[in-house]
C-alpha cells in the first residue's frame, strides 16, 4: 500500500529548498488530483519560497525546485493544475520583485547617503508628531459632532476620510514595516528574529523629509505585504498587466500590477474582525457611561493586586470582561497559563504599559510617546503591578518586536544594543489589551487549553436560561462517536449547535485562512452531526430525551467570537454568541444616545428603531430569520465597500489593488438599513434633549433657591449670634 501525501515532510524539504527531498516523498506517494491541488496550495503557500533579501543562489536553486516539480506532476495533472503550476515561478518572481523595488528606493536619491539608523530614527519621529495631530483632531471632530457614534466615527484630515482606528494603525504599521524593513537591509536580528537596534539619535532632531521618503517606502511595503499573502493564502489575481491594457499613468511608469479579485473568505473575515472591535469601543464606552469603574482604578504609581483583587485602569477591568464573555468562563480564576502567562497577567502588563504611555503622552506630548526605558525600570514597574519577577521578564521577551512580529501593536517594546528598550507610545495608548493578548497568543501558536469545554457549558447554561430545553450528550455508534455540545428543542424545531471558540486573524491574510479552514472543518463536522441525529434519533432520545423524529432540525456552528454569516453555507448556519445573546435579550433594537444631567447623572435615551421579534416573546421563527439576515452583518455590508488603491513600489512600478472600506456610519445610513425615518429619530432625540434642559433648569432653580435659603438662614443666625454678643458685652461692660 502506497503512502499518502505528507503535509509537514513537503513543508521541511520546501523550507530547506530541497527538490531531493521533496521527489524522495513524491516517490512513495501516489497522487490524485486532489492530492496534487493540496501539493500545489503547500508551495504557493510557504514562506520560506518568498525572497525579501534574495540571493542569486537561491533564486536558483528555487528556480530548479519549480521546474523539477512541474516535470513530475504535469503528466498526471488536470488543465488547471498545470497552469497553477507554470504560473508559480512568475508568481514569486514577482513577489520578491516587488520588495527589491521598494528598498532599491531607499539606495537611491535623498536617502542613500543616510544610515539604517537615521531612517528609524525619522520614522519614529514622523510616528510621533503624526499621531499627536491625529489625536487633536479627533478631540475636535467629536467636540464639534452631534452625532458621535463610536463604533463608527469617520475622521476628515488632509481631505482624507478614514476612522480613527484606520489612521492610527496605520501609524503603527508603518512605523513596524520600516524598523522591519531596515532589519532585514542591515541584519539587526539573528536566528531568533528578535531585532535589536544600534544607539539612535534623538528621534525629535532627525531630518523631516527623510522621515516622509522612508515613511512612504514602509508604507509600500506594508501594503505589498498584505497583497502577496491575500494572493498566495485567500485567493485573487496578481498579474502583470499588458502594457495596452494600462490606465493613465505617469511616463516614468514601466510596469503596471494589479491584484484583484478578492474572494468571498476576505469579506467574512474583515467583518468578523470589524464586529470585535466595535465590541471592545462599545463595551468600554458602555462602562464609562454605567459605573464608576474609571475612579476606582488604581493606577501603576503604587502597589496593585492581580484581577480580581485590583486593576490599573478601566481599558483593563473593560478587557477582561470582554475576554470572559467570550471565553466561558472567569479569566481571573483560570490558573492556566497560555504562552507562560496568566491571562489576568498578560492584560495587566499590557494595562500597565498603557497607563504608564498615557501618563508620558499627556505631560510630554509627542516628546513623551517613544521614551527608551532601561529594562531595570521596565521590570521594577511590572512586578509593583502584581507581576513576579520571572513572569516580568518573560512578558519583556514576548512583547519585544521580531521581524516575524505582526505590528507593534502586539510588540511595543523595542530592543537597543545595551539592554535598554524604547516603548512604542502610539501602539499601546489605544490599544484594547484584550486584543492584542489573543493576537499575541495566537502568533505563538498557542491555544487557550480550557476555552473549548467552558464556552460549550456556557452555551448551554445560556440556553437554559432562556427557559428552552437544551441537552448535551455523546454515544458511540458503528460510525464511530458522536458528540452534542447543544441540542436546543424549541417548539417543532430542533437546533443543532456545533461550538467552536477560535481566535480570530486580526486582519492577518495567513491567519485568516487558517481561520477558514477551521470553519471548513466545523461545517463538515456539523454535517456529520446532523446525519448522526437523523441516523441515530434512538440514541439521542435515551440521552437526552429530545425526541428527533417529527422536527425540523436547524444546524448551527455557534462561534465563540463575532464570526456569522447571512444564510447557509453548505446547509450550515454559521453564526456567533454575540449575536445570538443580542437576539435574546429585548425585541427591541435602539439607537442610543447618552446625556448628562449633572457630574454624577446621566440620562440614556433610547429611541427604537427595529424588532428582533414579531410577538412579545421570542419565536424560533424570529430566531431563524435572525440566522438568514443577522442585523449585525447588514449593518456592516450598508457601510463596506470594494474599491481600488494604486500605489508606487519605487522605481518605475505602479501596484493596483482591490481592498474593502469602511463607510462612514451616521444616524441617516444607520436608519436608512432599519428602514425607519432619521428625522423621527433625531425629533425624539430633540424631546430627550428639551427634557434634560428643563430638569437642568428645575435642578439649577432649586439650587439656587437653597442657595438663597441657606443664606437667609446664615444671616438670621448671625444675627442672633450677634445680638447675643452685644447683650454678653453690656453685662460686661456693667459689671466694671
Amino acid at each position: 500500500m502506497r503512502a499518502k501525501l505528507n503535509e509537514q515532510t513537503v513543508k521541511t524539504a520546501l523550507d530547506a529548498l530541497s527538490w531531493p527531498q521533496l521527489k524522495a516523498h513524491l516517490d512513495e506517494v501516489t497522487l490524485d488530483e486532489a492530492d496534487i491541488d493540496h501539493l500545489i496550495g503547500l508551495v504557493r503557500r510557504n514562506n520560506c519560497l518568498v525572497f525579501k533579501r534574495p540571493s542569486k543562489s537561491k533564486i536558483k536553486v528555487r528556480a530548479s525546485l519549480f521546474y523539477e516539480l512541474q516535470k513530475t506532476l504535469n503528466p498526471n495533472a488536470t488543465a488547471i493544475q498545470i497552469e497553477e503550476l507554470s504560473a508559480l515561478p512568475g508568481l514569486f518572481e514577482t513577489i520578491d520583485d516587488g520588495y527589491q523595488e521598494i528598498l532599491g528606493a531607499l539606495d537611491q536619491g535623498e536617502t542613500a547617503t543616510y544610515t539604517g539608523v537615521a531612517r528609524v530614527a525619522g520614522a519614529l519621529q514622523l510616528a510621533a508628531t503624526t499621531y499627536q495631530v491625529v489625536q487633536k483632531a479627533i478631540q475636535d471632530s467629536v467636540a464639534k459632532s452631534q452625532e458621535h457614534i463610536p463604533q463608527a466615527f469617520q475622521l476628515e484630515l488632509d481631505g482624507v476620510m478614514a476612522s480613527p482606528d484606520t489612521m492610527l494603525g496605520s501609524i503603527v504599521e508603518t512605523t513596524t514595516m520600516t524598523i522591519v524593513m531596515e532589519s532585514y537591509r542591515n541584519r539587526w536580528h539573528g536566528p531568533d528574529q528578535r531585532i535589536t537596534l544600534p544607539t539612535l539619535p534623538d528621534p525629535c532632531v532627525s531630518d523631516s523629509p527623510l522621515s516622509e521618503i522612508v515613511g512612504l517606502a514602509a508604507v509600500n511595503w506594508r501594503h505589498w505585504e498584505g497583497i502577496q499573502q491575500k494572493c498566495r493564502f485567500l485567493g485573487g489575481r496578481l498579474e502583470i498587466v499588458d502594457r495596452a491594457d494600462w490606465p493613465e499613468v505617469a511616463p516614468t511608469v514601466t510596469k503596471f500590477i494589479k491584484y484583484s479579485g478578492l474572494p468571498k473568505v476576505v469579506e467574512y473575515d474583515f467583518w468578523a474582525n470589524e464586529r470585535l472591535q466595535e465590541r471592545f469601543i462599545q463595551t468600554l464606552s458602555e462602562l464609562r457611561t454605567y459605573s464608576s469603574a474609571e475612579r476606582a482604578a488604581s493606577g501603576i504609581a503604587t502597589p496593585v493586586e492581580l484581577m480580581p483583587d485590583g486593576f490599573v485602569s478601566i481599558v483593563e477591568i473593560n478587557a477582561a470582561g470582554i475576554l470572559s464573555d467570550i471565553l466561558g468562563y472567569r479569566i481571573d480564576q483560570d490558573v492556566t497559563e497560555p504562552a507562560g502567562l496568566r491571562l489576568v497577567e498578560w492584560l495587566r502588563g499590557y494595562a500597565a504599559l498603557q497607563v504608564l504611555m498615557k501618563e508620558r503622552f499627556d505631560a510630554s506630548g509627542a516628546d513623551g510617546l517613544i521614551p527608551q526605558i532601561s529594562h531595570t525600570h521596565l521590570i521594577s514597574l511590572l512586578k509593583r503591578v502584581g507581576l513576579s519577577g520571572t513572569k516580568a521578564e518573560l512578558f519583556l521577551d514576548r512583547i519585544t518586536l521580531k521581524v516575524s512580529s505582526r505590528d507593534l501593536f502586539d510588540h511595543p517594546l523595542i530592543a537597543l544594543q545595551g539592554g535598554d528598550y524604547l516603548i512604542f507610545g502610539p501602539a499601546l495608548i489605544d490599544a484594547d489589551p484584550a486584543r492584542v493578548t489573543l493576537s499575541t497568543i495566537g502568533h505563538l501558536g498557542e491555544q487557550l487549553e480550557n476555552k473549548g469545554k467552558a464556552f460549550e457549558d456556557s452555551v448551554v447554561a445560556f440556553f437554559k436560561a432562556q427557559g428552552l430545553n437544551v441537552k448535551n450528550c455523546k454515544f458511540k455508534t458503528a460510525e464511530g462517536e458522536f458528540e452534542f455540545d447543544a441540542l436546543v428543542e424549541w417548539g417543532t424545531y430542533l437546533f443543532l449547535f456545533e461550538c467552536k471558540n477560535r481566535t480570530l486573524s486580526s486582519y492577518n491574510p495567513i491567519q485568516a485562512y487558517y481561520f477558514e479552514l477551521s470553519i471548513n472543518s466545523a461545517i463538515s463536522q456539523t454535517q456529520r452531526l446532523l446525519r448522526g441525529l437523523t441516523n441515530y434519533g434512538a440514541e439521542v432520545l435515551t440521552h437526552t430525551g429530545i425526541k428527533v423524529e417529527g422536527k425540523t432540525v436547524i444546524p448551527c456552528v455557534l462561534n465563540s467570537l463575532p464570526y456569522a454569516r447571512a444564510g447557509q453555507t453548505n446547509g450550515i448556519y454559521l453564526t456567533d454568541m454575540s449575536a445570538i445573546q443580542r437576539f435574546f435579550k429585548e425585541r427591541y433594537m435602539f439607537v442610543v444616545r447618552p446625556a448628562d444631567v449633572d457630574d454624577k447623572i446621566k440620562v440614556i435615551h433610547r429611541v427604537a428603531v427595529g424588532s428582533n421579534w414579531a410577538r412579545e416573546d421570542p419565536q424560533p421563527t424570529d430566531f431563524i430569520r435572525h440566522l438568514n439576515d443577522p442585523i449585525q452583518l447588514k449593518l456592516l455590508k450598508g457601510h463596506t465597500t470594494r474599491e481600488f488603491f494604486a500605489f508606487s513600489l519605487g522605481q518605475g512600478t505602479v501596484v493596483e489593488a482591490e481592498f474593502l472600506a469602511r463607510t462612514e456610519q451616521t444616524l441617516d445610513t444607520m436608519c436608512a438599513i432599519y428602514g425607519v425615518s432619521a428625522d423621527f429619530v433625531r425629533s425624539e432625540f430633540e424631546k430627550s434633549r428639551r427634557s434634560i434642559l428643563t430638569v437642568k433648569k428645575e435642578r439649577a432653580k432649586r439650587v439656587r433657591e437653597e442657595t438663597r435659603n441657606a443664606a437667609a438662614r446664615k444671616a438670621v443666625a448671625d444675627h442672633k449670634l450677634l445680638k447675643a454678643q452685644m447683650k454678653i458685652a453690656r453685662k460686661k461692660q456693667k459689671s466694671k
